[in-house]
């Protein structure tokens, strides 16, 4: 009777368990990686008081996790899932991790900006980040492993906040080792902190979904207006070589 007991104790303890997600731990105040959250990691989430989840794989989101989102009030952000860096196949879309990015670091408007205008935090950083009005924080990123994908996106907030690129891919390496990938830690050498800046200044309100729409509105515009000023000069070339003939190639531009 006494070994049912505390058998039954031992199972409700068990059930009782807060249990954090493979491969969790804090980035700064309010942001959070791990590898992909479980219905077990579930009770540890709510305690974590996680307002935001970014899920960086492409596949749909269980049904279970769902739930508990919209049961317990959480945003699920659907729309930052990429594939991973696995050279010559499949690369990071750096746009979509860009947006992912804005997520963790969009602020209030209606509560200010507090004091991480610059996006780097001084010598007392964690102090400085916490005092910040946050609009998704505290948020939760992740991939499947919580390794490559989940990686890279701290590697550039890292860099974003000031960090030396030697210290960032030794951080890279304490999560992915031993499967670190080179393209992984070229993608984090190759993001510009300075221009990331000048997006969240030109953000300003908006939302990253926003955000990401009139960028690429405004590369789509780009593109065309360079493609337009291309085909000009061989307009011009043609002219000077076939008596103003009109250059065929341009029949099919923006198909």
């Amino acid at each position: 009777m006494d070994r049912a007991i505390s058998t039954q104790e031992s199972l409700n303890e068990e059930e009782d368990l807060i249990l954090a997600p493979e491969n969790f731990s804090m980035v700064e105040p309010g942001v959070y990686r791990s590898a992909f959250p479980r219905v077990k990691n579930q009770a540890f989430l709510i305690r974590l008081g996680i307002k935001t989840i970014i899920p960086l794989v492409p596949e749909d989101y269980p049904a279970a996790m769902k739930e508990f989102c919209a049961r317990n009030g959480i945003l699920l952000v659907s729309t930052c899932g990429v594939d991973g860096n696995k050279w010559p196949f499949k690369e990071i879309d750096a746009d979509v991790l860009s947006k992912a990015l804005h997520y963790v670091m969009h602020q209030s408007p209606s509560l200010g900006r507090g004091t991480d205008d610059n996006c780097v935090a001084d010598a007392g950083g964690a102090a400085a980040v916490a005092a910040v009005a946050y609009t998704y924080r505290p948020c939760l990123f992740h991939c499947n492993k919580g390794k490559h994908r989940t990686g890279s996106l701290a590697g550039s907030l890292r860099r974003l906040r000031g960090w030396g690129l030697s210290a960032v891919v030794q951080e890279y390496h304490s999560f992915a080792a031993p499967k670190a990938r080179l393209e992984d830690q070229r993608f984090i050498e190759a993001f510009d902190p300075e221009s990331f800046k000048r997006m969240l200044v030109e953000a300003g309100d908006r939302t990253p979904e926003e955000m990401a729409e009139h960028s690429r509105q405004r590369k789509s515009l780009k593109y065309q207006e360079s493609g337009a000023n291309q085909g000009n000069d061989n307009d011009g070339n043609d002219m000077g070589e076939n008596g103003g003939r009109e250059n065929s190639s341009m029949e099919g531009f923006g198909s």
